[in-house]
C-alpha cells in the first residue's frame, strides 16, 4: 500500500476532530447524575431523569434532561453478554459465531413472542439505518445530550421498519422493533437488542473487536443507565415509581 504522509496526517486529524466533537467515556461518567427513574408499563421504556453538573462550584446545578432506556425492562434482561467481555463460540453462553471483546450490551428477548419496541434514548438525527451483516437491521443515531453529541447504535432490529437516514427523532420515540428470533431480520441471531455507545464518527458498527485496547472507542451504556438507580422489575413497572 502506498499512502502519502499528508493523507495519514489528514485522516488522523479527522479522527481527532470527530472524537473531540462527541462525549468521551470519562465525560459520560461525570456529565449526568440520576435524579429519578420511572416507567409506565412493561412495554414502555423507563424514563431516567438526569441533572447536568453545575458549571461552577457556586452554581446551584445545571438543567435536567430525560433519557429513555432503549427497550423495556433493560437492566434485568442483560443476562448473557455485558459490555467489555471477551467471547468465543466455545465460551459464549449462547450459540453464536462471534469472537472478540464485546462493544455493547445485549438485552435478551428470546422469550418474547410479540414485537419488542425500540426507543430513541434522546432527541437526535438518524445517521445510518440499514441491514448489515451480523445484525440484520441496525440504526445509528447522533443524539444530543446537554448540547453535546452522543452516539448510539441499536442492533438486531427488523430492517423492514427502520427510520429514514436524516430523520429527526424525539426522546422516547419508537424507532422500530426487534427482529424475529433466528431470522433474516436479525441475520440469524437470537432476538435481542445489541446497544452500543460509539465515541467517534464515522461510527464503527463492529459488535466485537479483536484487541481489548480497541474498547476505548466505545463506552459502557450502563454508564448512562446505572443499574443501582432502578428498582426491582415488579416495582419499576408501577406507574410513577421514583427509584432514586
Amino acid at each position: 500500500m502506498h499512502i502519502r504522509l499528508s493523507a495519514i496526517v489528514f485522516a488522523s486529524l479527522a479522527v481527532a476532530l470527530a472524537v473531540a466533537a462527541t462525549l468521551t467515556a470519562a465525560e459520560l461518567t461525570r456529565t449526568v447524575s440520576v435524579v429519578s427513574v420511572s416507567a409506565t408499563n412493561d412495554s414502555s421504556p423507563a424514563e431516567i431523569t438526569y441533572a447536568a453538573p453545575a458549571p461552577s462550584e457556586s452554581d446551584g446545578g445545571g438543567p435536567t434532561r430525560t433519557l429513555f432506556t432503549p427497550v423495556p425492562q433493560m437492566h434485568q434482561r442483560i443476562t448473557v453478554k455485558p459490555f467489555g467481555e471477551y467471547f468465543t463460540p466455545e465460551s459464549s453462553p449462547v450459540h453464536d459465531p462471534f469472537i472478540g471483546w464485546h462493544t455493547a450490551i445485549d438485552v435478551e428477548y428470546t422469550d418474547a413472542e410479540d414485537d419488542v419496541p425500540v426507543f430513541a434514548i434522546a432527541d437526535g438525527t438518524v445517521l445510518r439505518a440499514e441491514w448489515a451483516h451480523g445484525y440484520g437491521g441496525v440504526v445509528v443515531i447522533r443524539h444530543i445530550v446537554h448540547e453535546k453529541p452522543l452516539l448510539a447504535l441499536y442492533g438486531h432490529l427488523d430492517y423492514k421498519a427502520l427510520p429514514d437516514v436524516g430523520e429527526n427523532v424525539s426522546a422516547g420515540e419508537q424507532i422500530g422493533h426487534l427482529g424475529d428470533d433466528q431470522s433474516y431480520e436479525t441475520d440469524g441471531n437470537r432476538k435481542h437488542l445489541h446497544f452500543g455507545i460509539p465515541l467517534s464518527e464515522p461510527v464503527d458498527i463492529r459488535g466485537y473487536v479483536q484487541h481489548e485496547s480497541e474498547l476505548s472507542g466505545w463506552a459502557d451504556p450502563l454508564t448512562l443507565f446505572p443499574e443501582e438507580c432502578t428498582t426491582p422489575a415488579e416495582d419499576l413497572l408501577t406507574p410513577g415509581t421514583v427509584a432514586c
